[in-house]
């Protein structure tokens, strides 16, 4: 009996012992160590058409024994698979599986979502194994980011879950993100306002995308102007969202009367906007004392002024970006910071004050200065104003005197720069009256006189009558009109006979087509009695829009010849009567309505250069603010 105990006994402590082996090898998992390297993989990467089809190499996954057999052999293969959307290299001998200890393995194979390999032999009793996969290449095959597993989904390895992505324990992350920036789109256009005084109504949303559409955040987008001559304001750079999206906020332009647009930059990628504008000039906030009546000119300049001459000054209002908004009244003109001789009755402000004369009488110096309330003002240069001091010549002698001099008391005459005795006696003090040097070909008329002289060799000639004037090829527009003093210091020399040749320009018909030599701007030149005028043709579409012009007509001439013809900008189209000041610039250019004949007169234009245009040649200019 007690045989039989011990029997019992001994067969219960096998029994128990068999299990604890069975229980102690269930619960013992392999160390697995997912593969590395798939994270983060450029989209740009995908065998999609597009795509650079470049492979990304992973390192692992190692999966090691803890108990011989953790690895289970079978006649069926271990499968490790990649979801749809992925895709394995299944070059033969990419990839390896590399065993340490003593489990032996089979045959293996790729496809373009599978890995497979047999373990034909377990690892020995009392050993264990490591497998160690190497080489294991991947890309994505679609153009949208995913993130996956890669998953054994046949075989057994003990602490391995089999299934798909998601499901199974995962092996290896694999996840793309978005490629690099392809392009940008501009999703909602910029819609301008009215005036320059205020951002846009309709801020511009761009979108930062890759090469198949994704957005692409966290890329700083730059505005700057594409074409214009004026500069944004307002944030100019925004960052991407996660979307790839960018609102822009407060963006504006600064410049009145002309289209501009806007390009929008990531690095090397950028788009550029429709053209947009004109927009008008803003609120006036400074009023500056201008050479030109419709703001085109600059503020007036220090300079030297000579006595009898004049200089006019205009009352120009603009925006708080200087672009023009209107020759306004000023409330008052003056004169300031005066030295010297130069008094307030120098300057004579127009009946309307929109404008000034100041005429240069005794030597000092002075700024012109206009005031109008609420505005800034901004005055002239410093004016300086030269007379000639008096100088004294006894009897007989010569005074020599500086090259301002042009005339002589009485009893004396004037040679070169000197003042000569006529006949003796007395002696004399010449206040001499200040004249510029005149080149020979120059045309010149004394304030008080009706006639012309041709500035010949130092004499002045004159010309008798308006027929040899034509004749001779001269411009009534080149006609300088000086002091007495200076005609009078001129020798008289023979008069001006009319030429035996017609001039250049008299072969010329009205509505001839001219060009200048080594130009490429042609003209349309028309008569008015004694005045001679030309017109842009802003391009060759226009040119083509006049059916009875011919290219062949074209006569190319001297430089000389072409500015002998006053530039007209002058237009009103056919059925129209609207006539419109023209600023042309390259093959496009701005027309400004003259709102009236009054306004017409006060810019002190001239009624016969005004060219009747056709339709399309008056619509191919941008309308821009209205002269009034």
């Amino acid at each position: 009996m007690d045989k039989t105990y011990f029997r019992i006994c001994l067969i219960l402590i096998l029994v128990v012992f068999a299990g604890l082996l069975f229980v102690s090898k269930a619960s013992a998992a392999v160390t697995l160590t997912p593969a590395t390297g798939g994270t983060n993989v450029s989209i740009d990467t995908t065998s999609y058409s597009g795509g650079t089809s470049a492979w990304t190499t992973l390192t692992g996954p190692v999966i090691a024994e803890n108990i011989n057999g953790d690895i289970g052999s079978s006649t069926t293969a271990h499968v490790l698979t990649l979801p749809a959307g992925w895709e394995f290299n299944t070059t033969v001998g990419q990839w390896h599986a590399i065993v340490t200890g003593t489990m032996l393995l089979g045959a293996t194979s790729t496809t373009a979502n599978t890995m497979s390999f047999v373990v034909s032999a377990t690892s020995s009793i009392g050993t264990l194994s490591t497998l160690t996969f190497s080489g294991i290449q991947v890309k994505p095959t679609g153009t949208a980011t995913s993130t996956v597993n890669i998953t054994q989904t046949t075989g057994i390895i003990t602490g391995i879950t089999n299934g798909d992505s998601g499901v199974g324990t995962s092996l290896g992350l694999i996840n793309s993100v978005v490629g690099a920036v392809n392009n940008l789109n501009i999703y909602q256009a910029p819609v301008v306002g009215a005036t320059v005084d205020n951002p846009f109504n309709t801020q511009p949303i761009i979108s930062v995308i890759d090469r198949f559409g994704n957005g692409v955040g966290s890329q700083n987008v730059v505005a700057s102007v594409g074409s214009g001559t004026g500069t944004l304001f307002g944030t100019l750079t925004q960052t991407s969202n996660g979307n790839g999206s960018t609102t822009f906020s407060g963006l504006g332009y600064r410049k009145s009367g002309e289209t501009f647009t806007i390009n929008f930059a990531v690095g090397g990628v950028s788009t550029t906007s429709a053209a947009l504008g004109p927009l008008s000039a803003g609120a006036a906030a400074s009023l500056s004392v201008e050479t030109a009546v419709d703001g085109s000119g600059t503020t007036v300049p220090s300079q030297n002024l000579n006595s009898g001459s004049a200089i006019t000054a205009y009352s120009i209002t603009r925006d708080q970006y200087s672009n023009f908004v209107a020759n306004a009244a000023a409330d008052a003109w003056s004169l300031a910071s005066k030295t010297g001789n130069v008094v307030d009755t120098d300057l004579v402000a127009a009946s309307d004050s929109k404008s000034a004369v100041m005429t240069g009488h005794n030597s000092g110096t002075a700024t012109i200065h206009a005031t109008k309330a609420g505005l800034t003002a901004a005055d002239s240069g410093t004016i300086t104003v030269s007379a000639c001091s008096p100088y004294s010549v006894s009897d007989g002698s010569v005074g020599s005197y500086p090259t301002c001099a042009i005339t002589c008391n009485a009893g004396y005459y004037l040679t070169g720069s000197s003042c000569s005795l006529i006949g003796g006696g007395g002696v004399f003090s010449g206040i001499l009256l200040s004249s510029p040097t005149y080149s020979s070909g120059s045309l010149l008329r004394a304030s008080n006189s009706d006639k012309v002289y041709l500035i010949d060799n130092g004499e002045k000639r004159w010309i008798p009558t308006g027929e040899i004037f034509n004749a001779n090829g001269y411009s009534w527009a080149n006609v300088k009109v000086v002091a007495s003093g200076v005609i009078s210091g001129y020798t008289e020399g023979a008069n001006v006979q009319q030429a035996t040749t017609l001039p250049p320009w008299q072969t010329i018909p009205e509505g001839g087509l001219i060009r200048a030599n080594g130009d490429v701007d042609v003209y349309i030149v028309k008569y008015v009695g004694s005045k001679k005028f030309k017109r842009l043709i802003l391009n060759p579409s226009i040119f083509n829009s006049y059916k009875h012009l011919k290219w062949r007509d074209i006569k190319d001439v001297g430089k000389s010849v072409a500015d002998s013809f006053t530039v007209s900008d002058l237009v009103r189209a056919v059925n129209d009567f609207r006539v419109y000041k023209l600023y042309p610039a390259g093959d496009t250019g701005e027309k400004r309505w003259i709102e009236t004949a009054a306004v017409f007169t006060s810019l002190g234009y001239n009624w016969d250069s005004v060219y009747e245009i056709n339709q399309t040649d008056r619509d191919s200019y941008k309308t821009g603010q209205t002269l009034k």
